[in-house]
C-alpha cells in the first residue's frame, strides 16, 4: 500500500513537466535511485524517499542519485565525505595515530599521552579504524561500514545534499561517458563490463581531468 502510494506520488510529480523528454529523464532517474535504495539500510532508505515525494528539481534529484550511488558502490575510504565523517566522529587510521604518538613521545617525553600508547600496544588487528573518545583513549572501531551509515542517518538529508553539489549538467555528462567506457571495456576485455568498473573508470576519468 504503502509502495503504491509513493509511486502515485511520483507519476503526479512527473505529469508537472510539461514535456516528455523532461517526464523520461525524471522516470529515469527515480528508476536509478529506488534501485540504489534497494541496495541501502532502511533508515537511509527511508530519509531518502521521504526527500524524493517532495521533489521535482534535477538538481536536487541528481544529487540524490549521486549520493545514494556513492553509498552502494564505495567502500567508507573511497566515499567522498569519508574524510569529513572522519574529522566530525574523531575517527583515525592505526598507523596515522602510531605515527602521531610517536611525535608526541619525541617532542613531550614523559608528559606525552601514555595512556593513549598503552591502548594503542593493546591494538592486536592494525588494520582497524581508531575512534578517540573525549579523554583521547583509543576505541577500536570493529565495523567501520556501519559506524559511517550510522552518521549517515544521523544527519539531514539537507545537510548531506549540500556536500553533493551535482548538477544535471553533471549526470549527463557521466551518462555519456558511461556508455564510452562501456564499449571501450567491452572491446578491449572482450566482456561485459559491470557498473562498478564503469565507475570506476568515470572517477578516474574526473580525476585526471
Amino acid at each position: 500500500m504503502m509502495k503504491e502510494k509513493y509511486l502515485k506520488t511520483f507519476e503526479e510529480i512527473k505529469s508537472t513537466f510539461k514535456n516528455n523528454e523532461d517526464k523520461a529523464l525524471y522516470d529515469e532517474l527515480i528508476k536509478e535511485i529506488l534501485l540504489n535504495c534497494s541496495k541501502l539500510n532502511k533508515d537511509i532508505k527511508s530519509k531518502v524517499i521521504t526527500k524524493l515525494v517532495s521533489e521535482n528539481s534535477f538538481d536536487t534529484l541528481v544529487s540524490i542519485y549521486k549520493f545514494t550511488s556513492d553509498l552502494v558502490d564505495c567502500s567508507v575510504e573511497e566515499h567522498p565525505l569519508s574524510n569529513i565523517f572522519f574529522k566530525d566522529k574523531d575517527i583515525h587510521s592505526f598507523h596515522d595515530l602510531w605515527e602521531e604518538m610517536d611525535s608526541d613521545l619525541r617532542t613531550n617525553g614523559i608528559d606525552a599521552n601514555i595512556y593513549l600508547l598503552k591502548d594503542l600496544l593493546e591494538v592486536q588487528d592494525t588494520r582497524l579504524y581508531i575512534k578517540l573518545d573525549e579523554c583521547s583513549r583509543a576505541i577500536q572501531i570493529k565495523n567501520i561500514e556501519k559506524d559511517f551509515q550510522t552518521w549517515i542517518v544521523s544527519k539531514s538529508i539537507e545537510q548531506l545534499l549540500v556536500l553533493y553539489p551535482f548538477q544535471l549538467k553533471d549526470y549527463l555528462e557521466e551518462k555519456k561517458l558511461e556508455l564510452v567506457l562501456k564499449k571501450k571495456y567491452e572491446k578491449n576485455n572482450n566482456i561485459t563490463s559491470n557498473k562498478k568498473q564503469i565507475k570506476k573508470g568515470i572517477n578516474k576519468e574526473i580525476n585526471e581531468k
